[in-house]
């Protein structure tokens, strides 16, 4: 998981909406592993509308060759790892970087 977030969204139907009394009480990585994205929010007055809390977190899955790394090892000005050969007079492996991403959008209503 690269981030994540949170956003209160009350009613509008409320003509007070930009000061619903709610509050954005946590928006953090999970406490227990860090995988996913943790947030919560509470009422502090009596609030009648219905409102929701939005979640969202941000994953990706990185993979890297032993060459993409040994080149940003020596980017960072750190000694390099050797390039890895592919066997023989080859050359060394081609420098490969991979990312998928995607972001989830998870409503919670609450009345």
């Amino acid at each position: 998981m690269l981030g994540g977030g949170a956003e209160i969204f009350p009613a509008v139907a409320d003509p007070n909406r930009n000061t619903a009394p709610i509050i954005l009480q946590d928006s953090l990585p999970n406490p227990d592993d860090g995988s996913s994205w943790f947030a919560r929010a509470s009422v502090i007055a009596p609030y009648t509308y219905p409102w929701f809390l939005s979640v969202y977190a941000i994953c990706a899955n990185v993979t890297t060759t032993t060459v993409a790394a040994a080149n940003e090892t020596a980017a960072a000005g750190a000694t390099p790892v050797p390039p890895v050969s592919t066997g023989g007079d080859q050359a060394p492996a081609p420098v490969t970087t991979t990312t998928g991403a995607q972001t989830m959008f998870l409503p919670i209503v609450t009345q």
